[in-house]
């Protein structure tokens, strides 16, 4: 009682410590890394985690030891996402192998484990730190070789790798390496992840001007998922590549299929309202933009963050993160 008034009047002068910070965050205040996560602090955040992380792992006794590893690492996740944007890339990269090193410590991989790697991926993925990427994918596969995301974000790697550039691919000729298309190809027989590799598929093949082999990987990922983002970028890109083949009636239905999917998608939203006002549906198309800007949907947009590989599934797996820790 008496550490968690402590606690309490510290974050209310927030004046606070690294450790009693994690405490609070352990207490279920996730808000308190908004205190001690500044661009300036990151760094001492790794310093103190390196020195003191591992004694309050253990400071509750074994039976308590995986859960609190859990917590320290998830506050090592999110001090990095919140201040990501503003610090050196060395500072969140030294404390990430902290955090990774923390999970090989453990002797038996868990569930838990398996959701901190993919959500370090997806927030890699989502800074475009390609290098750290294939540092925390490496440590994820040996603990789970099984995993079958790990197919996907290896294909990423790879696209990225290549030089790729991500615009709407209605003209040109891009030239993508024929082992990024394998890669890609590779995790197609996966279940679990079989709809968003034909969906990225679908975009490279498009960017290629194999429209016909775009189309078919593209349809074949609407079907194949009832995933509102994975849907919708189906058919955002199945409407560009129509668009290439001169097919603009059948390019305006792909579009509408793409915002009913997902309404907030700004893109979905955005194209499907360009091929109505050339098609001659100019009032339908200025109340769907309208309609955008008075609600303000578009905060989520699949193609937004489609360079940015896992990064769409980090809301929900820093959710999943939290709810684990209890």
């Amino acid at each position: 009682m008496h550490r968690a008034a402590t606690l309490s009047a510290a974050r209310q002068t927030q004046d606070l410590g690294v450790i009693q910070a994690l405490d609070l965050y352990d207490l279920g205040d996730p808000a308190v890394i908004k205190m001690v996560a500044t661009p300036r602090q990151v760094g001492s955040i790794q310093v103190a985690l390196a020195r003191d992380g591992r004694a309050w792992i253990r400071a509750n006794g074994k039976s308590e030891e995986s859960r609190r590893r859990l917590v320290a690492t998830t506050f090592a996740l999110e001090a990095v996402r919140h201040a990501v944007d503003n610090v050196e890339g060395r500072e969140f990269d030294q404390l990430l192998r902290w955090a990774t090193d923390e999970w090989r410590s453990e002797a038996k991989p868990s569930p838990q484990e398996l959701l901190w790697h993919k959500a370090a991926l997806a927030l890699m993925e989502g800074v475009m730190a390609f290098a750290r990427v294939s540092e925390e994918l490496n440590s994820a596969r040996q603990r789970f070789p099984a995993e079958p995301r790990w197919a996907l974000v290896k294909a990423w790697l790879a696209e990225v790798g290549a030089g790729t550039s991500w615009v709407p691919p209605l003209e040109g000729v891009a030239e993508i390496p024929s082992s990024v298309i394998r890669t890609y190809e590779a995790a197609l027989p996966i279940e679990s992840v079989r709809a968003e590799a034909h969906v990225r598929l679908a975009y490279l093949l498009t960017r290629k001007n194999d429209t016909a082999a775009a189309m078919d990987h593209a349809a074949q990922a609407a079907q194949q998922t009832t995933e509102a983002e994975i849907r919708s970028l189906a058919h955002l890109i199945r409407g560009w590549a129509l668009t290439r083949t001169g097919r603009s009636a059948d390019a305006l239905a792909a579009f509408h299929e793409a915002h009913d999917a997902l309404p907030a998608a700004q893109s979905a939203t955005l194209w499907l309202s360009h091929a109505l006002f050339v098609s001659g549906g100019r009032h339908e198309a200025e109340v769907l933009v309208q309609d955008t800007l008075r609600t303000g949907l578009g905060e989520f947009d699949p193609w937004r963050l489609y360079p940015r590989g896992d990064f769409r599934l980090w809301p929900r797996l820093i959710v999943q993160l939290r709810e684990a820790m209890r």
